[in-house]
């Protein structure tokens, strides 16, 4: 640690000492035998911008900002402005630090001096980045963990040091219940007198980032010396608390209060009421949960949760420890629980009323092999093992082996081999509003297979899925997945699934002052051998907004969702906007051999605002209107709807609990 000794000889030091003392510093450091040559200085230049590795920039990252590929445009506008002199100024200041370090009088001068300069309070953006950015530090001894907790409307994690300037940010503050220190050293993968992991830092960034109560996180590394280093953690919080109000009529609605970092302690608890006033049975119903994230810091989580209204009544325990990084060697979990549906679906000969049934849920993973790349991604061999039991206490009279296969009572036995490769690239205004997003490239092979005994006797379970992701050039982004899976029993196959998906989106483009995406997404799935009552389903939750009321049901559906979205430059109060048009479009055909392009069709198209604060744990609102080409029941082919988005990411090619693939 440096100590800054001019406060304590500004009483006793005249000015012209001073300068005295300044000039001897600056002969001192351009003798060629303390320091580097100019030439030297020089020739590093044309690789980056400071001579301290830490801070480098590469001119490769800088070009790819200029051809706008993953730019944060909230800050580009300073970042152009101001980027150039900052760089220039703070590798001045870095060079001559370097150099007085090498002699012990200039050394003290330097500190005498010279101040110790924090980050630049320019906001810079959100770099392209694929691969750790400390590899130079690999291996130093980690002397130091400094952790900085900024408070939802304080500066960013890139300019930590600007504090909320407004009535509203200073009040939000004061009523914001920082995370708690400890909270954050339990998620840290490292610690001091450790070897540094270059690694490990980025993949400990990510862990930070995707927990539900943090915004924003950023690992810096400070160097001490040639064999030390001090590390500086840059987490933000969001305003953890947050609520919601759905009213579905008069009579009718529900709300809900949650906290995601209750009392600062990284952990949720929530509580919601649900009324329906024509329910005569239960017409006041409520609902809480609790979840405990990573318990004694051995990233295990527990989590309970109660519901009882008119709709349902069921308890859940659930304990699991995921994959959190590609590092880890074994993942598992457990769940029990008991449902009870309260409904009412009248058949031709009965009337059945409630369904009710208990489950318990079981599965453990562990990391077969695991191979490092040069650029930075990881290949791993994996095994998962799966045991599902499911009992039905209430259930229709008119179960049988070929039909109400959600109803039967079974156990499900699954084992899963698997092989992907994981590498992350840092981005940002995809399908967040400003924070860092971290965009998985890689893929993923699996197959599995098992048995399921039920009372209607065994069959056997066989299933295999291949997914993959990267970035193409200048195109954007591309993932696709192709997925099956087939029961087989008496050597023929029943309930057999084929699936096959899209996501795209492009680089960010410029039109005036906005900048926006493209996004497409495709969905196919088709059934084979599928039992009476299984059927896909298209309506609002199954791929056309606004359309409700459809109970057609068919073996095969193509789903198309398109969407350009404009990020406008507005900014309010942490509040930032984006304006939206979208095309739904859908085929459903009744038999797994009908013409798709025969089929019944569906569409809609509309557009929209909708409007975020990453500092804050609410959704994105959304307000959206449409028109529907096809409707059901008299309703209007006109729509609006005001709601939440939710702001989904990418699917990781990690590995999850095996599951016998869904017709949905």
């Amino acid at each position: 640690m440096k100590i800054n000794l001019a406060k304590h000889f500004n009483k006793t030091q005249s000015s012209s000492g001073k300068a005295f003392c300044c000039l001897l510093t600056l002969v001192l450091l351009h003798c060629p035998k303390l320091c580097w040559s100019q030439s030297k200085v020089q020739a590093d230049s044309t690789k980056a911008f400071a001579i301290s590795p830490s801070l480098a920039i590469k001119r490769k990252q800088i070009d790819l900002q200029q051809k706008d590929s993953l730019l944060d445009l909230i800050y580009q506008k300073e970042f152009l402005r101001d980027s150039v002199d900052t760089q220039k100024s703070e590798a001045f200041y870095h060079t001559l630090k370097y150099k007085a370090d090498n002699n012990r009088l200039t050394s003290r001068l330097h500190g005498w001096l010279i101040r110790n300069y924090s980050y630049s309070t320019t906001e810079s953006p959100v770099i392209l980045e694929d691969a750790p950015v400390h590899e130079c530090h690999e291996g130093k001894i980690i002397r130091h963990v400094n952790i900085v907790r900024l408070k939802p409307f304080d500066g960013n994690v890139r300019n930590p040091n600007r504090k909320a300037s407004t009535a509203v940010g200073k009040l939000g503050n004061k009523l914001h219940t920082r995370t708690r220190e400890h909270v954050i050293k339990k998620n840290l993968l490292f610690d001091s007198f450790e070897y540094l992991n270059s690694q490990k830092l980025e993949d400990n960034e990510r862990l930070l980032r995707s927990l539900p109560f943090i915004e924003d996180a950023v690992i810096k590394v400070c160097e001490v010396d040639e064999a030390t280093v001090d590390i500086e953690v840059i987490v933000k919080d969001q305003w953890s608390i947050g609520g919601s109000v759905s009213p579905r009529s008069t009579d009718r609605f529900n709300a809900s209060l949650y906290d995601q970092n209750f009392m600062g302690l990284g952990q949720t608890a929530m509580a919601g009421v649900r009324v329906n006033g024509t329910s005569e049975d239960k017409p006041f119903g409520w609902t809480m949960g609790y979840k405990v994230n990573n318990i004694a810091g051995k990233f295990v989580n527990a989590q309970f949760l109660h519901r009882d209204d008119f709709e349902m009544k069921a308890t859940t325990v659930a304990v699991e420890k995921p994959f959190v990084t590609p590092e880890d060697k074994f993942a598992g979990g457990v769940q029990v629980g008991s449902v009870l549906l309260r409904n009412e679906r009248i058949q031709e000969d009965s009337t059945f009323q409630d369904d009710s049934y208990n489950f318990a849920d079981l599965w453990f993973g562990q990391t077969l092999s695991l191979k490092r790349k040069p650029d930075g991604s990881r290949v791993r061999t994996e095994l998962a093992t799966r045991v599902y039991y499911q009992k039905y206490l209430l259930r229709p009279s008119d179960v049988d082996i070929n039909s109400w296969y959600k109803y039967h009572n079974y156990n499900l036995y699954l084992t899963e081999v698997s092989r992907s490769s994981r590498n992350y690239v840092k981005s940002n205004l995809i399908f967040g509003y400003g924070r860092t997003e971290d965009i998985p490239v890689g893929y993923r092979l699996s197959v599995s297979g098992g048995l399921e005994s039920s009372e209607f006797g065994e069959r056997f379970y066989m299933g295999g899925a291949a997914k993959g992701g990267k970035f193409i050039g200048s195109l954007g982004y591309l993932r696709g997945a192709v997925e099956t899976g087939t029961f087989i029993r008496n050597q023929k196959p029943e309930q057999t699934t084929i699936t096959t998906e899209l996501n795209y989106f492009t680089h960010l483009f410029n039109l005036g002052n906005t900048s926006g995406r493209f996004f497409l997404n495709t969905s196919y799935v088709l059934g084979l051998n599928m039992f009476e009552n299984d059927g896909l389903q298209v309506d609002r939750g199954h791929g056309i907004s606004g359309l409700s009321g459809n109970e057609m049901r068919g073996q095969k559906r193509l789903l198309i969702n398109a969407e350009t979205v404009l990020f406008a430059p507005w900014y309010s109060y942490g509040f930032r906007f984006a304006f939206f048009t979208f095309g739904d479009f859908a085929f459903l055909a009744d038999k797994s051999n009908d013409n798709l392009l025969k089929s019944d069709k569906f569409s809609t198209f509309g557009g929209g605002i909708r409007v975020r604060n990453e500092h804050l744990v609410f959704n994105t609102f959304e307000l959206k209107a449409g028109y529907l080409t096809k409707t059901f029941n008299n309703s209007p082919h006109f729509m609006i709807e005001v709601g939440t988005h939710f702001s989904l990411n990418l699917e990781d090619f990690d590995t999850k609990k095996p599951k016998a693939l869904p017709f949905e």
